[in-house]
């Protein structure tokens, strides 16, 4: 097992909120905002929650940056963060 100090468990701590933080905006864009917006008409919650989720996609992206440095990640992982869930990689696999 790897030992992980107090600042490496707060770095993960901090990249977790920040996944977490992102997976949840995207998944409020895509299955509410979206559908009230084509369905009932209503583009104002895309509006509010486009930029939103943007924000988010940049704390995460700025979170994997600082764990990459700060954990010493390797490229491959820290890639791995921004690509895996990317659907056009899946589609390729």
């Amino acid at each position: 097992m790897i030992e992980t100090s107090g600042e490496d468990r707060r770095q993960l701590r901090r990249m977790r909120l920040a996944s977490v933080l992102e997976a949840t905006t995207l998944a409020v864009l895509v299955f509410v905002a979206v559908p009230l917006k084509h369905v009932f008409g209503m583009p104002q919650f895309v509006s509010a929650m486009g930029p939103v989720h943007g924000l988010a996609f940049l704390f995460y992206i700025w979170m994997l940056i600082q764990s990459h440095f700060q954990l010493k990640w390797w490229r491959g992982m820290a890639a791995d963060g921004g690509i895996r869930l990317h659907p056009a990689r899946r589609l390729r696999q």
